[in-house]
């Protein structure tokens, strides 16, 4: 494997930096921060910056690949092909949305046939990811196969250390911006700096989750031995089937078309649709396979967690905690997990004695 190409800039520089992307290349969005929230816009400034720090709460990742609500085909009128839009540079993503990211490469492109809506907007962005330099109490992403840190998927990735930024290059785009710029080669100190740095933010993640994880069995085992567990029904009481579960998921990618009646033409729309809504899995004739809530519920876990891991190799959670963070019945995936490897535990001793 190559190894990426590796430069650094002033810290303070980074303001300039983005005015000479816009100036160069193209607009810049990304993350701001706005009081206590982190919102997605235009960069206007430095003042604009939303500099390291952790994901934000809205899955800016979904809503800008997989709109809520996204028009597919016209009917008896001009051919509606999807355009690519004109660039844009998304600045600020964190390792979890671009996950998310390869989920959504894997579901809409490696297939036959790929999603032509998705891909045009592929084609319409280029990405400038960012290091996470804080931990949420609901941040998992380390037990899922990730790391607080972005290692695909990005053009630039930056982490921000106390005097200077650290850039890896990720594409083609990114090795000629970091070229074009006056950039400079880090240095090996500068390199294990970073590495040192990760390494203590992965540790950071270890200790929110102390009481969760490690795990005695890989989950994809514990969802499948503990299919008919007691702790589908028990964890699932408070579920009020709202959806923000799967709403705020940046991998929750399911949707459901309809058609409408234009003036001139007919028009098919595709908008999101949520496991656990009721009727999600209802079929023609009024069957449900899944019309129990814990039914529902369960199959949640299923597709993150098994489903994901047989067909593609990949575990469909990030580990970003923002189901945990919007739950109205204060339901943490975590403690379901949890909940079932004290079950098998419990079982192994069992069957010892």
């Amino acid at each position: 494997r190559k190894e990426p190409l590796i430069c650094k800039i002033p810290r303070e520089e980074l303001g300039k930096f983005l005015k000479w992307l816009e100036d160069n290349h193209a607009p810049v969005y990304g993350l701001k921060k706005e009081g206590e929230k982190i919102t997605f816009g235009k960069i206007s400034g430095p003042h604009d910056i939303y500099l390291g720090g952790v994901r934000s709460l809205h899955p800016y990742t979904k809503t800008l690949f997989l709109p809520p609500r996204e028009r597919v085909a016209r009917y008896f009128g001009e051919e509606d092909l999807p355009k690519v839009e004109e660039k844009k540079i998304i600045f600020g993503f964190k390792a979890c949305d671009l996950r998310a990211l390869a989920i959504y490469d894997i579901m809409f492109d490696d297939t036959v046939p790929s999603d032509p809506f998705y891909l045009a907007k592929r084609e319409s962005y280029y990405i400038i990811s960012f290091d996470c330099t804080e931990v949420l109490p609901t941040c998992f992403c380390v037990f899922v196969d990730g790391n607080p840190y972005p290692e695909s998927k990005f053009d630039l990735n930056l982490t921000p250390l106390e005097d200077i930024i650290i850039m890896e290059v990720g594409s083609q785009w990114g090795e000629v911006v970091v070229k074009k710029y006056p950039t400079w080669l880090a240095e090996p100190e500068d390199i294990k700096r970073r590495d040192l740095f990760r390494e203590e933010m992965k540790k950071k993640v270890m200790e929110v989750n102390k009481e969760f994880f490690p795990l005695s069995k890989p989950l994809t085992y514990l969802l499948r031995t503990h299919f008919d567990s007691p702790v589908w029904e028990e964890k699932s009481q408070t579920c009020v089937a709202c959806g923000g579960c799967t709403a705020i998921c940046p991998t929750c990618y399911c949707y459901t078309l309809y058609d409408e009646e234009g003036e001139k033409t007919n028009e098919r729309t595709r908008i999101w649709d949520y496991c656990q809504y009721p009727g999600f899995a209802q079929e023609a004739g009024g069957a449900n396979p899944r019309k129990k809530r814990m039914e529902r519920f369960r199959h949640r876990y299923a597709h993150k967690f098994d489903y994901g891991m047989v067909r593609k190799g990949v575990y469909e959670c990030t580990g970003c905690g923002r189901c945990i963070s919007v739950c109205p019945g204060k339901i943490d995936m975590r403690e379901v997990l949890l909940a079932l490897d004290q079950e098998e535990l419990k079982k192994g001793k069992e069957n010892v004695a």
